[in-house]
């Protein structure tokens, strides 16, 4: 409520547990559903923020967007680490425009060697800033905690 009174733009919070009422950790149903309505009644972009390793909440995402008619955009380094556990598990979802999983391309000076690796193989599935810009309705980025390169 105080916030409230400020008028903020926005409100970026942790959202599971946001409220007296949900002091107990909420299983993965209930933050699916709670997702699928928040990302069902936004009309722009949707930002989703989890753990970088989540798969599970990942793959949660990746059938909300999926069912909203947008597409799922990680970072490179999470395209890079699905690659890994793809390797013991053949049921995690890499990028591939035909599953609606993307990579962000995005505008660095001097883009690393592993990253420039990860953006090849998926070139067929990458969108950049310009992409998300003109059409935000169309996509959910997933930023996974992103602090640095």
């Amino acid at each position: 409520e105080a916030a409230g009174e400020l008028k903020p733009v926005a409100l970026l919070c942790e959202g599971t547990r946001v409220s007296p009422e949900d002091s107990k950790p909420a299983d993965e149903a209930v933050v699916s559903r709670r997702a699928m309505e928040a990302v069902a009644g936004s009309k722009g972009l949707v930002v989703a923020d989890f753990g970088p390793r989540n798969i599970e909440r990942l793959v949660i995402f990746l059938e909300i967007a999926r069912q909203n008619g947008r597409k799922l955009v990680v970072l490179a380094r999470d395209a890079h680490l699905l690659e890994a556990i793809a390797m013991a598990d053949s049921t995690t979802p890499l990028p591939d425009a035909a599953t609606g999983l993307y990579v962000f391309r995005d505008r660095e000076g001097t883009t690393p060697v592993w990253k420039r690796n990860v953006l090849e193989r998926h070139q067929d599935a990458t969108v950049n800033w310009e992409e998300v810009s003109a059409s935000p309705r169309d996509y959910l980025l997933s930023t996974t905690g992103y602090n640095n390169p």
